[in-house]
């Protein structure tokens, strides 16, 4: 292995990619400093990006999953936040995508502290979607086919994704989408509020409540108006 630092962030790699670890030393490094002000974050200690090859390589280090899963959502980037560290598929064409992803994920970790284990899965994939740095339009596309075929999944129901690969990547978009429309109509400022919230409530609709005035089926209602959906009842 040879490394390469910058900053709080050290990528590793070997093999014919520094090219590669430069690109994604360069393009973590400013989501760390984009997101790190948006969570309110004076400083990020140190983390370490370990960029592979090839997926036979990643998936020695990525935990086990059903064959259904591993055949048909390919894992190109894993964060491990109380590790500090970040798996980057290096030869990947989203590779900066993957790796200002997966970098937020350990600064929600920060900016949240003992509650990053109550923070739902919309909130934590939903901000890793606000920064990342080359988001491509897969969710986007995802969250479209939902609208129209209306699987859309109530707000709640996504404090944990579930169910098959599709409505995993219906959630990322659905996640992406609600972040989004937080930060377009309240303020990226309210982020940081929500962080400490969630470490003072260590739960997420009595954050909601005391940032915003409303909670997770507020928050889903306001953003189903928003794309001229109707609410739940």
């Amino acid at each position: 292995w040879s490394e390469i630092s910058d900053g709080p962030v050290t990528v590793y790699y070997y093999g014919p990619t520094e090219s590669r670890a430069q690109t994604i030393l360069r393009v973590t490094n400013m989501t760390v400093e984009q997101m790190g002000k948006v969570l309110g974050l004076e400083a990020v200690p140190p983390i370490r990006v370990i960029a592979y090859n090839n997926s036979r390589h990643m998936a020695a280090a990525l935990p086990p999953r059903s064959a259904a899963i591993r055949q048909d959502l390919i894992t190109e980037g894993q964060a491990w936040p109380d590790k500090r560290v970040v798996l980057v598929m290096a030869f990947s064409p989203q590779v900066e995508g993957i790796g200002s992803h997966e970098i937020v994920h350990v600064v929600v970790a920060d900016a949240t502290k003992a509650a990053y284990g109550v923070v739902p899965t919309w909130l934590n994939e939903g901000l890793a979607e606000y920064g990342n740095l080359d988001p491509g339009i897969t969710y986007d596309q995802a969250l479209n086919y939902a609208i129209y075929t209306r699987k859309l999944k109530p707000l709640w129901y996504l404090a944990r994704f579930s169910g098959d690969p599709n409505d995993i990547i219906i959630g990322y978009g659905q996640a992406r989408s609600v972040v989004q429309y937080l930060v377009r109509q309240y303020g990226p400022e309210k982020i940081a509020a929500l962080m400490k919230a969630l470490q003072e409530t260590m739960d997420i609709d009595r954050a909601l409540q005391k940032i915003y005035a409303f909670d997770t089926y507020g928050l889903d209602s306001q953003w189903r108006l928003s794309l001229g959906l109707d609410p739940f009842p």
